[in-house]
């Protein structure tokens, strides 16, 4: 998951593991605490922010790097997320 949480979806990781749906998602909740959904945004948004805070690239730029087709839905992902929209967030971190 976490290399391929960019395209990864739980129907292909129950194929690839032969466990079917309910259960992955009943053993990657028990594993981490989180749901499938919860653990890819989580790893999206991480990224995303390492993105902001280490490189030049544009929101669009970083909205298709983290698995994004669009650059407002992942504006509005990591502003629920972080409470930030990705601008202030890089703001904040440059100062």
């Amino acid at each position: 998951v976490q290399k391929n949480y960019r395209t990864v979806t739980l129907a292909e990781l129950s194929g690839q593991f032969n466990y079917t749906v309910p259960y992955l998602s009943k053993l990657i909740r028990d594993i981490t605490g989180d749901s499938f959904t919860d653990l890819v945004l989580k790893l999206r948004m991480n990224d995303a922010a390492a993105m902001l805070e280490d490189t030049d690239s544009t929101i669009d730029t970083i909205a298709q790097k983290t698995g994004y087709n669009s650059a407002d839905h992942f504006t509005r992902s990591f502003k629920k997320y972080f409470k930030l929209s990705p601008s202030e967030y890089r703001r904040q971190k440059a100062e």
